[in-house]
């Protein structure tokens, strides 16, 4: 329904996050994909980068930003994930 305004692929991993200018993200990794809400009243994403280790999201809206932590994935993660399997 809302446009991509964003893209950013985690720089550790095959995941890739999405924003629309909502206060929502879109993450997609191999294994499935999620949605998660943005717990600030007000806050619409409308860019997004990732730090160096994929630990840390930075979510722009039109006034502000906001650091957010990011769980690593586990031990058996997408990095290894090849479409031979």
């Amino acid at each position: 329904k809302d446009p991509i305004r964003a893209a950013a692929w985690d720089p550790t991993c095959t995941r890739l996050v999405l924003c629309t200018g909502t206060s929502h993200l879109y993450m997609w990794t191999p294994l499935g994909a999620y949605c998660v809400n943005v717990p600030l009243p007000q806050f619409s994403v409308i860019d997004l980068k990732w730090d160096f280790n994929g630990s840390c999201l930075r979510l722009k809206d039109k006034d502000s930003f906001y650091c957010v932590a990011v769980p690593l994935l586990p031990d058996d993660s997408y990095s290894d994930y090849s479409s031979d399997d």
